[in-house]
């Protein structure tokens, strides 16, 4: 393929917000307390918890069923050791967190299931045992979207977000990561963080004796937890799986090579259905994809992004933006006068990953013909050695149509 030594064009679109997390149901477990997640929506504050000796330990984990089970297995634990103990759920420390963990006078369990920044310091400075779950991003991902109504899109961004939180906590030396196998029996699981935790095996054996926990830690979370609608689209189910390849901790994670699921960029025209086959380039300028609001971790990062397009009969602009960190790191315009597949690519730097993942494409110009049919999008970081710059670049390569 051949460059095309196409012009450079600097723009300023406003990014489109990000997706908010679905909604968070009870869990109710037979013979243990119902457990009703509570979260503030409202901005982060970096406020202190107290370093009371009740704070007694913090379980990290993806939003899913599993995730609520094992908090709870282990609250019951705690019970037993210390006559009892509340499960509170953190996502962030703003005030009205902080007000919530201020007025627990006995002993408590903190479950995160999508840690924010502010709730990682916090944890890095304080003393009380953290015990990380190392969860298969597709299973949590199935089971997100199932207890939770959700679309399979918005299971994807919530579970990118999650992961990054749980990274940030799994780097603190105390942290303790634990492999979360679906097919291992509750009892299995448990009493390997009671070790973690530092509670005696007498206690798992109580717990035993309170409800059978021989069965498989998914079985049992699957009656626990209400499900509605299960995905059980091949589409689906392969979307997840390719991210699963990125993110998590299991020995057949790719090493940094994400293959982003075409389904997750929206076409930017209202419905916003999944931008998966052609679009007319006819009309007027607008934006012609949008997403997919990944989170990545921090780093440089080089994005390759393939398309088709054909019937450019006049020669129509279209344009690519890269926004992450809260600011634009990318906008660049090619013309496209021929038909064939072409490649876009661009390097940028990930400071926040907090922050979310936005790729745009547009149709700078208005046009009277042409299709644009996104092909694959791949973000990578450089290739040793070749990354010589720390300011953007990109550039798009074109292979004729033999078509066309």
């Amino acid at each position: 393929m051949q460059d095309t030594g196409m012009t450079v064009l600097a723009m300023s679109i406003p990014l489109a917000s990000a997706m908010q997390p679905g909604h968070q149901p009870a869990l109710d477990l037979p013979g243990h307390a119902s457990i009703r997640p509570r979260v503030s929506e409202t901005g982060t504050a970096l406020l202190p918890i107290s370093a009371g000796q009740h704070q007694l330990a913090l379980i990290a984990g993806l939003p899913c069923s599993q995730s609520y089970l094992i908090a709870d297995l282990c609250r019951k634990l705690f019970a037993h050791r210390h006559g009892d103990c509340e499960l509170l759920v953190v996502t962030d420390l703003t005030p009205e967190t902080v007000e919530r963990i201020a007025i627990v006078t006995g002993p408590v369990l903190f479950l995160a299931e999508s840690a924010d920044r502010a709730l990682v310091q916090v944890a890095r400075d304080a003393e009380f045992p953290i015990v990380v779950l190392n969860q298969r991003f597709s299973v949590a991902a199935h089971d997100y979207v199932a207890t939770r109504g959700v679309s399979p899109q918005d299971a994807m961004r919530t579970m990118t977000r999650a992961q990054i939180g749980i990274e940030g906590l799994s780097e603190i030396p105390r942290a303790a990561v634990q492999e979360i196998g679906s097919d291992e029996s509750a009892l299995a699981v448990i009493e390997r963080i009671a070790g973690a935790l530092a509670i005696s095996d007498g206690y798992a054996a109580l717990l035993e004796a309170d409800c059978d926990l021989t069965r498989p830690l998914s079985e049992i979370a699957n009656e626990a937890m209400p499900h509605g609608y299960s995905p059980h689209d091949d589409d689906v189910q392969e979307m997840f799986r390719s991210l699963e390849a990125f993110y998590g901790f299991h020995p057949e994670r790719s090493g940094g090579v994400l293959n982003v699921p075409l389904a997750a960029l929206p076409d930017g025209v209202p419905p916003h259905l999944p931008a998966t086959g052609a679009i007319d380039l006819t009309g007027v300028p607008r934006c012609l994809t949008f997403g997919p609001y990944f989170h990545l971790p921090k780093g440089r990062w080089k994005i390759s992004f393939m398309f088709h397009s054909s019937g450019n009969i006049s020669s129509n602009t279209l344009g690519f933006e890269v926004a992450v960190d809260h600011e634009i790191k990318v906008n660049q315009y090619f013309d496209v006068t021929a038909s064939g597949k072409f490649a876009f690519e661009c390097e940028f730097t990930v400071e926040d990953p907090y922050s979310s993942l936005e790729f745009r494409t547009y149709l700078l110009r208005g046009s009277i013909e042409g299709e644009f049919r996104p092909l694959a999008l791949t973000i990578a970081p450089p290739a040793e050695g070749q990354s010589s710059t720390n300011r953007a670049i990109g550039a798009m390569t074109h292979a004729a149509d033999p078509f066309n």
